[in-house]
């Protein structure tokens, strides 16, 4: 379940940051392995795998949150460019040179819209 507002969050003894990854993994998700090798601390690793499956569960609940179903509908180059910048693997990502020489930022507008 996601919360939208801080005291909802308060009263269920949840944290800002926890309700940020939850997010994050349910719109951007499943979470990679190669997220997780990178953590090495303990505690921040098991904090990153209960939000996966936080997010998992969200998920199951709107199968329509994740990017994959509704990102489609911003055209193939905006979905291609948004998915390697939230690519939740963060040797996957896509660099930042790549982001600016994008093909997307070449598409040309309709103007009469």
């Amino acid at each position: 379940m996601l919360i939208e507002n801080y005291e909802e969050l308060v009263k269920h003894n949840i944290r800002p940051e926890q309700e940020i990854l939850t997010r994050h993994f349910s719109m951007f998700g499943p979470v990679p392995e190669g997220l997780l090798k990178q953590v090495t601390n303990e505690n921040w690793r098991r904090a990153l795998e209960i939000g996966a499956r936080a997010g998992e569960e969200v998920v199951k609940q709107n199968p329509l949150i994740r990017f994959s179903a509704w990102g489609v509908d911003l055209g193939p180059e905006a979905y291609d460019m948004i998915s390697g910048v939230t690519n939740l693997d963060p040797a996957a990502r896509t660099k930042i040179d790549r982001v600016l020489s994008h093909r997307v930022w070449q598409e040309e507008v309709d103007e009469s819209i």
